[in-house]
């Protein structure tokens, strides 16, 4: 005679182990641990927000001596870079300097530094909206 309980007790066994591994996933979805916080990313900034310079950088009163400037820069005529600086019409601002985007742009934001009020253009890639270590 053929014991008829055995495949009863395999199908019992069996449905034990699905229990308890449901179980075990279940009590893993409820974890009373909170969620790690990620930091934000510092991302760019657009008309009317405020942000921070990310370097030290000048800023020109006017978009045609940016324009000046940019090719100053790109010849690394230090120089003419110094003769804009002393004319008045390119000024410095540290990193850090908290702006106020007046007019964003692809190349370049006219901002406006909240310390002192002065006015310019930067490269836009410059102002983020926090800083970054």
């Amino acid at each position: 005679m053929i014991n008829s309980s055995l495949p009863k007790r395999k199908g019992l066994a069996f449905m034990i182990v699905i229990i308890g591994l449901a179980m075990v996933f279940i009590a893993g979805c409820q974890s009373s641990e909170e969620p790690e916080k990620t930091e934000s990313k510092a991302t760019v900034v657009v008309d009317g927000q405020n942000g921070y310079l990310t370097k030290k950088t000048f800023i020109s009163v006017d978009e045609e001596t940016f324009e000046e400037l940019m090719s100053y820069v790109g010849s690394n005529n230090t120089d003419a870079i110094m003769r804009l600086m002393k004319s008045g019409r390119v000024g410095a601002g540290e990193k850090g300097e908290q702006v106020t985007v007046i007019k964003s742009g692809f190349n370049k934001s006219y901002v406006e530094m909240i310390s002192n009020g002065v006015r310019g253009y930067v490269l836009s890639d410059l102002v983020r909206s926090r800083l970054e270590e």
